[in-house]
């Protein structure tokens, strides 16, 4: 069962403490807390750490943001240095080197960029959901090439940022689960994100890991690795 091999996963990254964190499937039963879920999508959404359950889905109303300018975020992604990809265990698979379970704190400020991320996301509006990110996390998300010109990027980011309409009901992403909130050795934090859009891998559940750097209080998106264990065809990381 899915849900119970990926748990197992969250663990072990939670419990890999001081050491480059190589994970593999395991054995878990989930603990999982009753959690109210909003049928009316204009209904505030809130996010839930640990728990692996029915979808949750930051509806469009959600996103408080304030938008990002296109221009601005082409000015930053030309003036960033290509980061080195990420490192890979024998398995093929992402290693992050953690120090432990995230406090309180951080925890809290992790599932309100979520929120944002998530609701901006279904209201379309791409400006502001990007504005929860740094440039290099926006560079990974929309897999951006740092090195073509200066006008080529200028243009891949005005096409990557257009604004949208609204997702209709049928289309609304959410989250499936927040397995995993963990303390990176360089200062950062890490989340393994259980969630499903139907405009992505054919609808399919995948698990992705989303990196933080906390800058004045807010926790930005610094790096987006979609499924980091490569358990999902055709998307995300590939052996």
């Amino acid at each position: 069962m899915i849900i119970r091999w990926i748990t197992g996963l969250g663990l072990a990254l939670a419990l890999g403490m001081g050491a480059a964190v190589s994970i593999s499937a395991q054995e878990a039963t989930p603990e999982a807390s009753p959690v109210a879920v909003a049928e009316d999508l204009t209904l505030p959404v809130s996010l839930v750490p640990w728990v692996v359950t029915d979808q949750m889905s930051p509806a469009a109303g959600q996103c408080t943001v304030e938008a990002v300018s296109t221009d601005a975020v082409a000015d930053e992604l030309i003036a960033l240095e290509p980061r080195e990809t990420a490192a890979v265990t024998e398995n093929l698979i992402v290693a992050i080197e953690a120090q432990g379970p995230a406090d309180q704190a951080t925890i809290d400020g992790v599932l309100a960029t979520l929120t944002q991320f998530w609701a901006c996301n279904n209201a379309g509006n791409r400006p502001a959901m990007v504005a929860v990110f740094t440039a290099q996390g926006i560079a990974d998300l929309y897999a951006i090439d740092l090195e073509q010109s200066d006008a080529e990027l200028r243009a891949n980011v005005a096409s990557a940022l257009t604004p949208g309409d609204p997702r209709p009901a049928e289309e609304i992403s959410g989250i499936d689960g927040i397995v995993s909130i963990v303390a990176l050795s360089d200062g950062r934090i890490a989340a393994l994100v259980l969630n499903t859009d139907p405009r992505i891998a054919g609808g399919d559940q995948v698990l992705d890991l989303v990196i933080f750097i906390e800058e004045g209080g807010q926790y930005r998106i610094d790096s987006f690795i979609g499924d980091p264990f490569d358990q999902t065809p055709g998307y995300g990381i590939e052996k």
